[in-house]
C-alpha cells in the first residue's frame, strides 16, 4: 500500500524563505531597471526636442522664448515650447518628463509658489529655459543664481532642457547651482537630467 506524504511544515517554511530571499534580490533590481529606463527615455526625448529647437532656430534666427523673453511673461514650460509644434511642427507632440508626477510641493517649493512652470494636471513636458550672451542694461539677480535663465532682451541664443530626475525635484534650482544626475551616485539620487544647446555649446 502506497502512503502519500505531504510536505512538512519545515519544508514549506524553507520554500517560503527561499522565495522571500529571491524577491528581496529581484525587486530592487527591477526598480533600478525602471529608473534607468526612465533616464534613457528622458535623454532620448531631449535629443528629439533639441533637433526641433535647432530647426526652429534655422527658420527664426532665435530660439523659442522663455518667460523673461516674452511680452506676456508666459512661464508655462509647455507654452514656451509651443513654437516647435505650431504652426510648423518641428516635433509633432511635446514629450513628457517621466519623473514629473505633478507633486508640486517637491518641484520648486518656495521658488514657484504659483506653480507657474507646470500649471494644471500632469503630464508635463520638460522644463525649458533660455540663456542669452547679451545682457543689456538690466541683469536680474535671480538670473545670476540660476545661470540657465538670464534676461536675454527677447533674443535667446542658448537654451536648456531639464528633467527632474529620479529625485523628482529640480535640484539645480533649489540649490542654485547645476546638479547633474549621475547614476553612479545611486540609481535614485539627487541631480537633474540636463541638456543644453545653442551658439556657445556648438
Amino acid at each position: 500500500m502506497n502512503i502519500r506524504r505531504g510536505f512538512t511544515l519545515i519544508e514549506l517554511l524553507i520554500v517560503v524563505a527561499i522565495i522571500a530571499i529571491l524577491a528581496a534580490i529581484a525587486v530592487p533590481n527591477f526598480l533600478e531597471a525602471q529608473v534607468r529606463a526612465k533616464v534613457s527615455r528622458a535623454k532620448a526625448d531631449m535629443r528629439s526636442l533639441a533637433t526641433a529647437i535647432e530647426s526652429y532656430y534655422i527658420d527664426h534666427n532665435s530660439y523659442p522664448p522663455d518667460g523673461d523673453d516674452r511680452g506676456d511673461f508666459q512661464f508655462d514650460s509647455a507654452a514656451r515650447l509651443k513654437g516647435v509644434t505650431t504652426p510648423i511642427a518641428y516635433i509633432i507632440v511635446l514629450p513628457t518628463d517621466p519623473f514629473n508626477d505633478g507633486d508640486q510641493s517637491r518641484i520648486y517649493g518656495p521658488l514657484d509658489p504659483l506653480n507657474a512652470m507646470f500649471p494644471g494636471p500632469p503630464p508635463y513636458t520638460y522644463a525649458y529655459n533660455t540663456k542669452g550672451s547679451f545682457f543689456g542694461d538690466f541683469v536680474d539677480p535671480l538670473d545670476i543664481a540660476l545661470p540657465m535663465n538670464p534676461t536675454n532682451n527677447g533674443s535667446p541664443d542658448n537654451w536648456g532642457l531639464t528633467s527632474m530626475g529620479p529625485s523628482r525635484q529640480f535640484d539645480s534650482a533649489l540649490f542654485q547651482m547645476p546638479i547633474t544626475y549621475d547614476p553612479s551616485n545611486g540609481t535614485v539620487s539627487m541631480g537633474d537630467v540636463i541638456r543644453q544647446g545653442g551658439r556657445i555649446y556648438q
